[in-house]
């Protein structure tokens, strides 16, 4: 099913604000929405930034200090959005209590979610902000952050409401695998989330994994993670610590072993989706050979399979629809995505006006104007 965006929910004038959570720092951005752009009988809403600031040090006290200043400097904001990674017990916005208060929507798993925003309720903290404020609280929606930035992807590029058949991918690299999909500007989404991380891949005979403990795994989000390239270089011999360390070193057996696999979820999409694009994001992409060596790895993937008429449709002869994720001024996919979220946001049915959610303890450094 799709999540269909309704353009009509966001008011021409107002303020709407995206908030995109990563491990270890918060990016807030804060547009006004300047009205629609009506194409072939589609709608794209447009915005203007306003302002943005990033928070850092991690935890739920970086998102609890991102609301807070939101609250105190945009109090009349309309929506919020937030892409975050999850894993989510519902992103279903029925399953909202009243006013975000309680309720399983945009909870993070507190059984199967790592560190550090483990069994948050994403919602009730940025409405505890407001709360606390003495402000209205806004509607609020969250999803995961490969969904937000294949919704961002796709505004950005100018794809309006109507286009179902215009299927864009989000791949997230990063920790793990993420993915997300679009169709026109409508989420993709079916019991709750895509957890592509989840597919399994044969370990390339050369991978240095093999014969370690994560060697043992065959899954995409563990063979394919940041901390997998990390152990990979270790035994290359490179000493290294971070994922950082990694991104400047070339080795045949480092970065396309690893675009092998990324390259193969992008099959796995193509064939399941028939994308018009499949954009790449996340800290993983900052390595200088790894769009490429993705593409090439595609192509190989792709002409090998190609034969049949299953795979004789239009455009996916060639690699150009496998690309770095968009960027348009101060809005790249993730944030753009989420302001596009907060466009969207609807409150709960069971909305009261009020709100009595606590809030969490503020962290007082570590904030970044940007």
């Amino acid at each position: 099913m799709t999540e269909k965006l309704e353009r009509g929910a966001a008011m021409e004038g107002g303020l709407y604000a995206g908030i995109f959570i990563e491990r270890e720092r918060v990016r807030v951005c804060v547009a006004r929405h300047t009205g629609d752009d009506h194409v072939n009988g589609g709608s794209r809403p447009r915005a203007e930034v306003i302002n943005g600031k990033m928070f850092s040090g991690g935890g739920a006290e970086m998102l609890t200090a991102a609301g807070e200043w939101l609250a105190q400097k945009f109090p009349e904001v309309e929506g919020v959005g937030i892409a975050g990674f999850g894993p989510f017990v519902s992103l279903d916005p029925a399953d909202a209590d009243q006013d975000y208060a309680d309720g399983e929507y945009g909870l993070v798993d507190p059984r199967r979610a790592d560190m550090p925003f483990r069994g948050v309720n994403l919602p009730a903290v940025i409405a505890g902000a407001f709360v606390a404020q003495g402000a209205a609280v806004p509607a609020i929606a969250v999803h995961t952050d490969a969904c937000v930035g294949a919704l961002g992807d796709a505004w950005l590029r100018g794809v309006t409401d109507c286009e179902a058949n215009n299927v864009t991918v989000f791949l997230m690299l990063t920790d793990g695998v993420g993915a997300g999909y679009v169709s026109g500007l409508s989420i993709i989404r079916g019991g709750l989330h895509p957890e592509i991380g989840l597919i399994d891949v044969s370990l390339h005979p050369d991978d240095p994994l093999i014969g370690t403990d994560l060697g043992q795994r065959s899954d995409l989000g563990c063979v394919a993670s940041s901390r997998a390239m990390v152990m990979r270089a270790q035994e290359l011999g490179f000493e290294v610590e971070s994922i950082d360390d990694v991104y400047e070193i070339e080795h045949k057996y480092l970065w396309p072993i690893w675009a092998g696999y990324i390259a193969r979820a992008c099959l796995v999409c193509t064939a399941l989706l028939s994308p018009r694009r499949i954009a790449l994001g996340g800290p993983m992409m900052q390595q200088k050979f790894a769009l490429h060596a993705i593409q090439a790895r595609f192509h190989d993937l792709w002409v090998d399979r190609s034969e049949g008429p299953a795979f004789s449709y239009e455009g996916l002869h060639e690699i150009d629809f496998i690309e770095k994720a968009s960027r348009q001024g101060d809005l790249d996919a993730m944030v753009g995505g989420a302001v596009c979220l907060a466009m969207s946001a609807k409150r709960p049915t069971s909305w009261t006006g009020q709100n009595v959610v606590p809030i969490v303890k503020k962290r007082s450094s570590g904030d970044i104007e940007t």
